[in-house]
């Protein structure tokens, strides 16, 4: 698929890279088609695992009393991936927290980003469901361990090499490489294409799985715009709140600038837009 690349996966305590804890952590680095390490762990949080998570993954407090915490890990962590690109299904999910992680440590983490999902959405546009669950019953792949890391890294693994087979290993890695070129920033629960979206002057409306839109902007490039929304998300918080919750992009071109205005001002005033700022009255 790609030169080099570490297939990752976590189990956590929740879903918050901000106030939840790493107990897994599984990682295959593959070299030029080639599996060159593999390596997994359990974590200590250092905080309980709640029940419902226990339950789940079938990893409690008890099996994590004395794994080593991150911090022990996070050098072999660094190690494994230097000069590889981190992919996992769902990449921004287990990039975000390792990256908290580290960030706690006052370890940087440098790496590109590659997300199976999206890829999946890429290879196969005919299906709907890209989930771990969707693409293991739809290509008849088996999980043993399902929830625990190295079991899902294996799933995501026997994935792409049942891709490189049907659809040919040239088409795999053009659409690999196209990815991360171009939308290493875009959330990888976006439904619309990003290509779809128009350079022109328009009202754009940013959705997610509410009755109102997260957000309504103008912009003379529609796509540029929108992606900067994304682009933003690892430095302002609410464009990270956005790039998190937004599920579909819409959009409605208009003839100037000045036109887009009054029109979004208009959806503003009758969609009530979440992320919006109030405007000021009097």
């Amino acid at each position: 698929m790609l030169p080099c690349f570490v297939m990752l996966d976590l189990e956590t305590t929740g879903g918050s890279a901000a106030n939840d804890r790493i107990t897994e952590i599984a990682a295959v680095r593959v070299e030029n088609g080639v599996e060159v390490a593999r390596w997994s762990s359990l974590v200590n949080p250092q905080t309980p695992i709640p029940p419902f998570i226990q339950s789940l993954t079938g990893i409690s407090d008890t099996m994590v009393a004395n794994a080593p915490t991150f911090e022990a890990l996070a050098q072999p962590l660094l190690e494994l991936l230097e000069g590889a690109v981190f992919v996992a299904h769902n990449v921004r999910f287990d990039h975000g927290f390792v990256q908290q992680a580290l960030e706690r440590l006052n370890m940087p983490l440098t790496v590109k980003t590659l997300c199976t999902v999206r890829l999946s959405r890429k290879l196969y546009p005919q299906h709907k469901g890209h989930g771990l669950d969707a693409i293991s019953k739809r290509h008849g792949l088996h999980n043993q361990a399902r929830h625990r890391a190295m079991g899902d890294v294996d799933v995501v693994l026997d994935w792409l090499a049942l891709a490189s087979r049907e659809l040919g290993v040239d088409v795999v890695r053009r659409e690999a490489n196209a990815l991360l070129q171009g939308g290493n920033v875009v959330p990888p629960q976006l439904e619309t294409p990003v290509d779809d979206i128009p350079e022109t002057t328009g009202v754009y409306l940013l959705w997610g799985t509410g009755p109102a839109p997260l957000f309504i902007g103008k912009a003379s490039n529609l796509r540029a715009r929108v992606m900067w929304h994304f682009q933003s998300a690892a430095k302002v918080a609410r464009e990270m709140r956005i790039a998190q919750e937004i599920r579909r992009v819409e959009w409605r071109e208009t003839a100037d600038e000045l036109s887009a205005f009054a029109l979004e001002s208009r959806l503003k005033e009758e969609l009530q837009p979440r992320y919006n700022r109030k405007a000021r009255h009097g």
